[in-house]
């Protein structure tokens, strides 16, 4: 991947990851309510509960990541 977007300020990478989760956990709350039929309410819940484990793990796990590799100091 090009390196584009890591020359950017903290704010504009943290920008386009909340636009992609966004557009992601959207679509996936309209194809909820639209093909199995659940109310708008539970489509959005269920949007916001799997963008927020699936993002927020990945996150963690960056940021765990980086701790231990603080921690050996390489």
């Amino acid at each position: 991947m090009g390196g584009w977007l890591w020359k950017r300020p903290r704010w504009v990478r943290l920008s386009v990851a909340l636009v992609g989760t966004v557009l992601i956990w959207g679509s996936g709350a309209v194809a909820w309510h639209l093909l199995l039929g659940h109310s708008w309410g539970d489509s959005v819940s269920f949007a916001v509960v799997m963008g927020m484990t699936l993002t927020g793990g990945q996150w963690l796990a960056m940021a765990i990541r980086r701790k231990q590799t603080d921690r050996r100091g390489s």
